[in-house]
């Protein structure tokens, strides 16, 4: 016999029948069948179990279980009697409060429950004192049932007197009309409602009660009342309410949009039978949920791949059973949260497991206990045996049980065998295979998309600082470009370089101030000059001037576009150098690549589709027409001799060049005024002397912008750049570089989040199952730490040279201060280091020099820079420690205690996990202070399986599913097994039997369970 044991199921505990004693609003159409149309409802809807209810009386009960088997023969549904029942006491609204008694089904209690109820008195709202009146037909018509009452106290006497406690629940109602609901200041009615509580077993109510009566907020843990569920039940009084309530969440909203009725879905997890109703009274907390779905089947829905519905193992159809039957038809369904295998020593418990292990392709093969070669392998025993392993998805894993797994495969189960276990624990002298598992689950927490397709905590770390590290050298190469502009603005704005450019300025502005004093001076006749303008060589004269002028204009303008020209050349040569480079590097980085692709058989040209090839033609071209243009102008203006054969193609008009015709003009120019007499010649020459004298001091002057060097404006505006631009701007690299750095910190820190990550996820699950496993640390260390830097900083530095490293002993203490105030984990903490570092190797005391004339003359500035902010020096450090011990410090038995919490508590890994009698390499405190607590939490978020020969583990974790397996060695080994929930007789029977003998070792079992 095999069943899934308790499993998730609607349930609505509180449903009215047509002709309900009170609210009675069932009606149908003509035709239509009253009962046939309530029970087609009923069996067409997804709620699996059903509390049949009525005022005082169960006989619609009997009415509508004969009507719907008649209909339904073969329905599972269930049903039990719910009778209820109004109280003489009243909450604050004045209304009467109600309770309900839900019956086991069971004949024996069907039987008892009309003489009961025939006994059980009755009072009324018209007389209290009211006598010889009992919840019987007569009694009710003539008291009514809209009068009729009961006292509690009375009524909880007469069930005790007529029923067994498995026979019955009080339910009263946590909210709703009738409910107990007393006011803030009612301490009467508190008290009462107190009294009630400890009276009833469950609730009705909704999922906002839930909280209160699991107390998990305060109200009821102050009177030592034990936790209780709240179901939340339809309470349909019509088809409509049927129709709209049953199976399904309700909201209805009045014209005010708030919301006026409403009911929920109510989610139990047992057996559906009334001891199923009972171990939900045991577990509150797990064993019902109020709301759409439990999370559970939201996780099977999702992940259907990651939970096993069955494990059938069977003989080969050649098979003749001369070596045993062993295997034969053996179908085991699984629960999807705990299964526990239970069983007498030697008895085959893991057999069921090691085949799970073979088809779910577990690497623990080699730790079977029960499919090894000195066992059921022997002698190729296993290959007349298959097995077939069945998950939620509807996909298979067949397997010969002679088989071999798959490592190349992934692991569809997580299976840790006894044999792996006890070694984990016991091999002390060895410890990597520990620190491999618990790594790997620490490796877990990071996300899926983030572990870079790597399955191991080394192989990831090992690729995350490959990946990590490649990035910072090219932040590295950057911060070592600003370094040189750095340089190279220190230099130009140290005093000295500055002082030279001032001196420079005074000598060019005493040139210009000598040039004024020799202003050209007129020494013609003015009042003459008109006369000239119709001389022919005075009016050539003023045209030669006006020309040369001219094109001394457009020959500056050539001479600024050449420096254009030549920067632009540069840039874009260097550029092109910089992409054929990169193009080398890229296709060097292609064939180390390819070498490596095939080693895993991989096709490179898969990889890579072809050589990689930067079309830099449009560089080239651009770099050319720039050095025709050079040319061009060169040529013009007269720098570069014309070829008429070589410089053919560039279609040159010779009789354009600026340069000959500024020769020409001035050589006619001088010939003209050889040529003119008196003030004629008096005037040209003035004009002449003029040009040149404006061309001299334009020269001293240059360009406003201070763009041609050597000049009064190239000087002034150098210095102003030197004093304050190149400050400014010297400021701005020096930010540019901290945040570049920065950047290098943030990326090293990736790796430190990574373990941070892990250990905050670790701290959390911890401290949020803290008031299990107080006595228990874990602790992963990820800092950052300084690596050598004193020396290696120090070992640039001539001490000899005044600042603040002056000196061996002092240089070591101010370094020494700066690293120990520094939280190196703390980025701003870190950029003052850094920033405290760059001022105090600034504050050279000498002013005329850069700062880095406090180098050793062998030392280069451009390789210190980068050895402080490429940041070489600061390593990644993580550590993982135990209860504040070493992983080698570990005894054994902490050794055990660490694997159960990393498995059942950290482990992120989501697929089945079994674990072959954890228990014993646990002492018993252990067990219990940690075992158990963590199976019934990891069940909650994977599918579990546990092997034991002690049953106590499968009552205190509230297992979902026990199997109990058996071999029976005097027929021919045959295998069996009997499954179901703990609440299940048979399986009840079972535990006794494995226990028989034995002292419980957790709980007293029969106050609890009731066995």
């Amino acid at each position: 016999m095999s069943n899934r044991g308790s499993e998730w199921r609607k349930w609505d505990l509180h449903v009215h029948t047509p002709e309900t004693k009170l609210a009675n609003n069932f009606k149908v159409n003509s035709g239509e069948n009253l009962w046939s149309k309530y029970c087609e409802i009923i069996e067409n809807s997804d709620v699996e179990v059903f509390g049949i209810t009525d005022y005082f009386s169960f006989d619609n009960y009997i009415k509508f279980c004969e009507q719907f088997q008649m209909k339904f023969p073969l329905s599972k549904k269930v049903f039990f009697p719910n009778v209820e029942f109004r109280l003489s006491d009243k909450n604050k609204d004045a209304e009467h409060i109600q309770f309900h008694i839900i019956f086991s089904n069971k004949k024996e209690t069907i039987e008892k429950i009309l003489p009961f109820l025939s006994r059980l008195p009755l009072i009324s709202t018209d007389d209290l004192n009211l006598t010889s009146k009992f919840c019987c037909e007569k009694d009710l018509l003539e008291v009514t049932f809209k009068k009729a009452m009961v006292n509690l106290d009375v009524t909880v006497e007469k069930l005790k007197e007529n029923f067994s406690p498995e026979e019955y629940v009080v339910i009263s109602l946590a909210s709703g009309y009738g409910s107990l609901r007393p006011g803030k200041s009612d301490t009467r009615g508190a008290e009462y409602a107190k009294e009630i509580d400890k009276k009833c077993k469950a609730f009705f109510g909704s999922s906002k009660d839930t909280d209160f009566y699991l107390n998990k907020i305060n109200g009821r843990n102050a009177y030592n009342l034990k936790p209780k569920p709240v179901f939340n039940g339809s309470d349909a009084h019509s088809f409509e309410n049927l129709i709209e309530r049953l199976g399904k969440t309700f909201i209805k909203k009045d014209q005010d949009d708030n919301i006026s009725d409403y009911s929920e879905i109510t989610w139990v997890k047992a057996e559906k039978t009334f001891e199923g109703l009972l171990q939900v009274l045991n577990e509150p907390e797990n064993r019902i949920f109020i709301g759409d779905h439990p999370v559970v089947l939201d996780r099977i829905n999702e992940f259907p791949n990651k939970y096993i519905n069955s494990i059938e193992i069977d003989q080969n159809d050649q098979y003749d059973e001369k070596d045993g039957i062993w295997f034969k038809k053996q179908k085991a369904y699984i629960n999807p949260e705990l299964t526990v295998v239970i069983g007498n020593k030697g008895k085959g418990k893991s057999a069921i497991t090691d085949v799970i292990g073979l088809c779910g392709n577990s690497y623990r093969q080699k730790d079977f206990s029960f499919l090894n070669n000195k066992k059921f392998k022997k002698k190729e025993l296993a290959k007349n045996f298959k097995s077939t392993l069945l998950w939620y998805d509807g996909n298979k894993n067949e397997k010969n049980l002679n088989d071999l797994i798959d490592e190349n495969l992934i692991e569809k189960v997580k299976y840790i065998p006894q044999n792996f276990f006890e070694e984990l624990c016991n091999n002390i002298d060895d410890d990597k295979a520990f620190r491999r598992e618990i790594n790997d689950v620490v490796f877990r927490h990071v996300d899926e998309t983030e572990r870079l397709n790597k399955n191991s905590f080394d192989d990831f770390i090992h690729e995350k600082q490959t990946t990590i590290y490649d990035q910072i050298k090219l932040i590295k190469d950057k911060i070592s470009e600003v370094n040189s502009v750095i340089i190279e603005k220190q230099i130009k704005t140290g005093r000295n370089n500055i002082e030279n450019l001032k001196s420079n300025l005074k000598e060019k502005e005493t040139e210009l101030e000598n040039l004024k004093k020799n202003i050209p001076v007129k020494n013609y006749d003015e009042s003459l000059i008109s006369n000239l303008e119709n001389n022919p060589s005075f009016i050539r004269a003023n045209e030669i001037s006006s020309k040369i002028t001219l094109l001394k204009e457009k020959e500056k303008e050539n001479l600024e576009r050449l420096t254009v020209i030549n920067s632009d050349i540069l840039k874009l040569n260097q550029s092109e150098e910089r992409i054929k480079n990169q193009e080398i590097a890229i296709n060097e980085f292609i064939k180390n690549e390819t070498i490596n692709l095939i080693e895993y058989s991989i096709d490179p040209k898969k990889v890579f589709s072809q050589k990689t090839i930067f079309d830099i033609s449009e560089i080239s071209n651009k770099i050319q027409s720039l050095e025709n243009e050079k040319l061009i102008i060169e040529i013009n203006l007269g720098r570069v001799v014309y070829d008429e054969v070589f410089h053919s193609y560039l279609n040159i008009n010779v009789d354009n060049f600026i340069g000959n015709n500024i020769i020409k003009l001035t050589e006619e120019q001088n010939n003209l005024l050889a040529g003119l007499e008196g003030n004629t010649k008096a005037f040209q020459d003035f004009i002449k002397l003029e040009n040149e004298w404006k061309e001299r001091q334009e020269t001293l002057l240059g360009d406003e912008t201070g763009k041609n060097l050597n000049t009064i404006h190239y000087f002034k505006k150098e210095i102003k750049r030197c004093e304050e631009d190149y400050v400014t701007d010297l400021d701005k690299l020096k930010e540019e570089r901290i945040s570049l750095s920065i950047n290098i910190y943030n990326k090293k820190k990736e790796i430190i989040d990574i373990y941070l990550s892990l250990k905050n996820n670790v701290e959390k699950i911890i401290e949020n199952n803290s008031d299990k496993i107080k006595e228990y640390n874990i602790n992963i260390d990820a800092t950052f730490e300084i690596n050598s830097f004193m020396t290696n900083f120090l070992d640039y530095i001539n001490k000899n040279i005044s600042g603040k490293f002056y000196g061996t002993n002092e240089s070591e203490r101010v370094v020494k201060e700066l690293i120990n105030s520094t939280d190196m984990n703390d980025q701003e903490s870190f950029k003052e280091f850094l920033k405290d570092i760059q001022s105090k190797f600034e504050d050279n005391g000498d002013k005329n020099q850069p700062p880095f004339n406090q180098l050793r003359q062998n030392k280069d500035p451009l390789e210190f820079y980068d050895f402080i902010f490429g940041l070489d020096f600061l390593k990644e450090k993580y550590e993982l420690k135990l209860d504040g011990k070493s992983i080698e410090q570990l005894s054994p038995g902490e050794r055990g205690a660490a694997l159960i919490v990393f498995y059942l508590l950290l482990d992120s890994n989501d697929i089945p996990l079994i674990i072959d009698q954890p228990e014993d390499n646990l002492d018993n405190h252990s067990v219990y202070k940690i075992l158990v607590p963590f199976i019934k939490d990891a069940k909650k978020r994977r599918q579990m399986i546990i092997v034991t020969h002690n049953p106590n583990l499968a009552i205190v974790s509230d297992a979902e599913l026990v199997i109990h397996v058996n071999i029976d060695k005097e027929n021919k080994n045959t295998f069996s097994f009997n499954s179901g929930a703990i609440e299940n007789k048979k399986i009840n029977n079972s535990i006794v039997d494995i226990l028989e003998g034995t002292e419980p070792a957790f709980i007293k079992r029969k106050d609890k369970y009731g066995f």
